[in-house]
């Protein structure tokens, strides 16, 4: 992970999302199929998505995931099974960048959530936090390469 913190904001974003509840073992067998369908309803809506893949997530779990997965996109897009069009808020966010694997990212979120709390103390984590996959699978394959930015919004209230 980088050791590279810093404050940004992030803009409001349309996109096309497929809502996963799975258990933290499953996430490497469900996330393949979610964005093949993802990318998939895009493809047939013939839109094309103007951002790399994201995950949002919903809510935080020891034993599960609760979250959307998705690509940010121009134009709204009709349902089409589990996938449907939602908006992300803009917001305010802590974040870093890991690099490398996929397996890495609990360690990276550790880390992360550590750092967020020594530095915010005040803060409490009642927005949710985004994932967002800059280079993964689809542009190289060597793991140590992957980048993945990790954001915390941060309340200004």
């Amino acid at each position: 992970m980088s050791n590279k913190y810093e404050l940004v904001g992030l803009p409001s974003i349309k996109a096309a999302a497929l809502h996963l509840t799975i258990p933290r073992s499953d996430v490497s067998e469900e996330m393949g199929p979610a964005v093949n369908a993802v990318l998939g309803a895009i493809t047939n809506a013939g839109l094309s998505p103007v951002g790399p893949m994201f995950a949002y997530h919903l809510s935080v779990f020891d034993t599960h995931f609760d979250f959307e997965v998705g690509f940010p996109i121009a134009d709204d897009l009709a349902p089409v099974g589990k996938v449907r069009t939602i908006d992300l808020p803009a917001v305010s966010a802590f974040k870093t960048t890991h690099i490398g694997p996929y397996t890495g990212l609990y360690e990276a979120w550790t880390a992360f959530g550590a750092e967020y709390k020594a530095r915010y103390p005040q803060q409490t984590r009642k927005q949710l936090f985004r994932e967002i996959y800059r280079v993964g699978p689809e542009t190289t394959l060597n793991e140590t390469k992957w980048e993945t930015d990790l954001f915390i919004p941060i309340s200004h209230s």
